[in-house]
């Protein structure tokens, strides 16, 4: 049994772990490897926060939170944001940021677009915090109740030399 669990970091920031989903992009997925690569040379997170925000109707309801995270190697997979979860409108095609992939079947007026707002108490951990999303990968969402274990932090600093140490 892990030692260290997202759920209690969740907890420790007065966050329900049941009102919690989590979401694991995948990098294996063409579509959001395309937002995310698009986004990175942009040096922005609008293409691949559009594609969070667009899913299924219902797909949300009793969850308060996401808490998205984008695959890495195996199982792991590492921390993007927590967005506190508002309501939905449907996904026309008006609400489809430009760059967005053009073969793609979101922002057609039959899903739902959730009106997401980023929660800042977990920025420190923005694409440092590691965990270990489990065995079943294919299940790209879940609830935060299943304990997913901090396998490690990565420094925010870059390693210059060992003359700097």
């Amino acid at each position: 049994m892990p030692l260290l669990c997202f759920s209690d970091v969740l907890r420790r920031a007065g966050i329900e772990p049941k009102k919690t989903m989590l979401i694991r992009h995948a990098l294996s997925q063409a579509e959001f490897e395309q937002c995310y690569k698009l986004d990175q040379n942009n040096g922005n997170k609008k293409l691949v926060f559009a594609y969070t925000c667009n899913q299924d109707v219902g797909f949300s309801d009793g969850m308060d939170y996401w808490a998205v995270f984008i695959s890495d190697k195996g199982a792991t997979c590492k921390f993007y944001g927590l967005y506190h979860v508002g309501g939905w409108v449907p996904d026309t095609p008006d609400l489809k940021p430009a760059q967005y992939p053009e073969n793609s079947p979101s922002f057609k007026g039959n899903r739902a677009f959730y009106m997401l707002e980023r929660d800042k108490r977990f920025e420190q951990y923005e694409n440092r915090l590691v965990i270990d999303w489990g065995k079943n990968a294919r299940s790209w969402h879940q609830k935060a109740t299943n304990e997913k274990e901090i396998i490690g932090i990565q420094s925010s600093k870059a390693f210059v030399n060992y003359d700097d140490v």
